[in-house]
């Protein structure tokens, strides 16, 4: 199947998850994405396509990537920011906030994502940070749709490793990428 009728087959029977992995992993920035008229971000294809199939071998609206997913049920946690700001203030008690500040203040990453927060009208957008401040100002929930294209590009250009932390879709689309790019493989 041609990659361009692919990708805007997907999103044309709105079997696009808004991801933007496709975006990310395209050699020639052929795909770009534009907010329909619901605000979902839908991936659009210009003729700059040179057909290398990766944004298809990528993409979770063609391929069915659950099998990817590794089920551990023998240990179940949980837990919850000490600090009340945080714990009230952000999404479940906290707990990926302080994970991502504790994996920076220990280095045991270089970088980690987070979604920034609103501002003055602007949409919150993914970003590689290393910076703790940064990561508590973006605790609070988004209920809204993000896509991880310029992280893709970033984890290409950047040295040191990274915790990323995205949806289901955008995970198990990245451990596909990785597969098949050594240079993100090691970093995340």
């Amino acid at each position: 199947m041609n990659n361009i009728n692919s990708i805007a087959t997907v999103a044309k029977n709105n079997l696009c998850c808004s991801c933007g992995i496709c975006e990310g992993v395209c050699p020639k920035d052929a795909i770009t994405y534009q907010r329909d008229t619901l605000g979902f971000f839908k991936p659009l294809v210009s003729s700059q396509c040179i057909n290398c199939g990766l944004c298809s071998r990528s993409c979770p609206g063609i391929n069915d990537l659950s099998v990817s997913i590794e089920h551990n049920t023998n240990h179940l946690l949980f837990g919850h920011s000490n600090d009340f700001d945080t714990r009230f203030n952000s999404s479940s008690g906290g707990l990926l906030t302080e994970l991502l500040c504790y994996l920076l203040e220990k280095r045991i990453v270089d970088y980690v994502s987070v979604v920034s927060s609103f501002e003055y009208g602007d949409e919150p957008t993914i970003q590689l940070t290393n910076d703790i401040a940064l990561v508590r100002q973006c605790k609070t929930s988004k209920y809204c749709p993000t896509h991880l294209g310029k992280i893709i590009k970033q984890l290409n250009l950047i040295d040191g490793s990274v915790a990323l932390v995205g949806l289901p879709c955008q995970i198990n689309s990245i451990r596909a990428i990785a597969k098949h790019n050594k240079k993100i493989q090691n970093r995340i």
